[in-house]
């Protein structure tokens, strides 16, 4: 829904979600940035925002606490038995979904690079190459032009 990274959701606020400008910001490993949302995560952060003090978790336990690192875990594992998936899917997997969502849909690159935190480079990637296999036609997206990880992320 949004491309973020799981430590850069728990961080957020009711603050950092704008319904008006339908974009959420966030601050993680690669610095803050403001993510264009996609219809559904505006619907989303519009029902668990309502009525809502600015300061409180946007993401909130039962007890109105902020997630932690693990708090996904289970919830993760129970999303995937009640889906069907694969038992050793991954909330990062998301993000790789969110990816090939929007190149499928024609989302030029850089916006996907800017909502996701990473950087656009002119070099193959398994993870969204065969993605790419079959809009290379597209207008939106051109030849060659690669979604990569940025390099600081691997060391």
């Amino acid at each position: 829904m949004t491309g973020a990274r799981y430590g850069e959701l728990i961080a957020c606020s009711v603050r950092d979600f704008d319904p008006v400008a339908k974009t959420l910001k966030v601050d993680g490993k690669t610095g803050p940035r403001a993510i264009i949302l996609q219809p559904e995560a505006v619907t989303f952060f519009n029902l668990i925002s309502k009525d809502r003090a600015a300061d409180e978790p946007l993401l909130r336990r039962s007890d109105g606490s902020r997630w932690s690192r693990s708090h996904q875990q289970r919830r993760m594992a129970l999303a995937l038995e009640r889906a069907g998936l694969d038992k050793e899917g991954t909330f990062y997997a998301l993000r790789h979904s969110y990816i090939s969502r929007a190149i499928e849909g024609e989302v030029p690159l850089n916006i996907i690079g800017d909502n996701c935190g990473t950087s656009i480079r002119y070099q193959p990637n398994n993870t969204v190459k065969p993605v790419l296999q079959s809009k290379l036609h597209s207008p939106h997206i051109n030849q060659g032009f690669l979604l990569h990880r940025n390099s600081s992320r691997n060391k």
